[in-house]
Formats: C-alpha cells, structure tokens, sequence
C-alpha cells in the first residue's frame, strides 16, 4: 500500500470521527469500515484498529465504548458543547456586533462540534431557545457554588444588573459622572454560580460590564473569551 492511499485513509478516518461521531452517536467498526470502503480506502479491522490507536497517541481523545461490534466517538474537543452553546448565546444577544456578523462567528463555532450537536444548536436558535439549557455547564455533583464576584460596570447597565441579580446585589458608586454628561461607573459585588452561563450574561454587554474580582473568575472570563476570537480568526 503506497503511502499516499495511507494518508488518504488516515485523514477520512479522522474526518468521519470528528463530524459524525459524539457520546450520543458513536460508530461501531463495521460502520467505519463501510464508510472507508465507500470513499476508496478498503480496509480491514486490524488495520482500523492500528490508526484509532494511532490518533489516541497523538493526543486525540477517541473513545473506546467495549461492545459487538465495538464502538468508537469523538470525545473532548477544542471547545466543550458546554461552553460552545455559552459562547453563541452570548454572541446572539451581544448588543455590538451586527446580526451579520452573529451568524457567521456562530456558523464558524459550529465547526468545533459534531454535525448531531450543529444540528441541535440550530433548532434551538430557530425555536428563539437559549443553547445553555440544552447541555449541563455544572459539575457531575449539581450546580457551581455560588461566589460573590466584583464587577466594574457602566452606569447605563444599572437596571439590567438589578435585573439579573436582584436587590441583594451590593452596588456602589466607583467613578463620577465623566464631562460632557457621559456615564460614570460603578462596582458591583454579586452572588453567582461562576460558571458558563455567567460569563455569557456578562459577554453580552460588549466591555460595559467587567469582572474585576476575584482572580479565577476574571480568568475563566479571559480564557473563554479568547477561545470565541480564535473561533472568529479561523479561515473560511
């Protein structure tokens, strides 16, 4: 077998499992193999074997479900479903980009996942449903703690903070009015789970709001932040 008919059959195997397959929807070895032999890469269960254990050598977490015939998905991915279906809720409702603009940053995200999982997002948008509910953001044992977290807000985000965190949320003057009438700033110290959802409410504002404490939050905010504008560098 010459070693461009290696490569060629390499690189499908990887295509088929990274769009076709998740937890939900694996594929067993005889699916695989039918779909090599289909797009001219015969090949046979041994052989299949060797290149699965090959991608698992080279970092890639391909799931082995024991079963008969076995069974094999895709597993974690650049960006996990539940912080990709927080990230384009939180592009869908940002009041700074343009509706254009949503869309194709939202169809790029898209990539990072199963077919089955693009499928799913783009029904809940069209139903006007938010995507965090449809995937659990929260650890195996229920919800995040809830913390208290500083945020660094523009005056005109007053009532939306009120609104999300109740009277309870400790607001207090930062900066006064700048010249010219334009709004100050102020510090708010608020309950929340710090979690995906949090950080998708806070995304939406465009830089008006800001987490300023404590330093793991402001972090895990940075962190999903730059995964979303690497998704919007990507080549078409």
């Amino acid at each position: 077998m010459t070693t461009n008919v290696m490569k060629k059959r390499f690189l499908y195997l990887m295509k088929l499992l990274y769009e076709r397959t998740d937890e939900n929807h694996p594929l067993n070895t005889n699916e695989i193999i039918a779909y090599l032999n289909s797009v001219g890469c015969s090949t046979e269960r041994k052989t299949l074997k060797s290149d699965i254990d090959l991608l698992i050598d080279f970092g890639i977490d391909i799931v082995f479900v024991k079963s008969s015939p076995n069974k094999y998905y895709w597993g974690e991915r650049t960006i996990p479903v539940s912080e990709m279906s927080m990230l384009i809720d939180a592009i869908m409702s940002s009041q700074v980009i343009t509706a254009e603009q949503s869309e194709e940053l939202t169809a790029k995200l898209m990539t990072f996942v199963s077919t089955y999982q693009a499928q799913k997002f783009r029904e809940l948008l069209e139903e006007g449903e938010p995507l965090a509910g449809a995937y659990s953001v929260s650890g195996a044992d229920g919800d995040a703690a809830p913390v208290t977290v500083e945020l660094e807000c523009d005056e005109d985000t007053r009532e939306d903070v009120v609104k999300q965190f109740g009277k309870a949320a400790e607001l207090r003057c930062s900066v006064p009015p700048r010249s010219g009438g334009q709004a100050g700033r102020f510090i708010a110290r608020v309950e929340t789970a710090e979690d995906p959802a949090f950080y998708a409410w806070v995304f939406r504002f465009g830089g008006k709001i800001r987490i300023t404490a404590p330093e793991h939050a402001v972090t895990g905010y940075r962190e999903l932040a730059v995964k979303a504008l690497h998704a919007s560098d990507m080549p078409e």
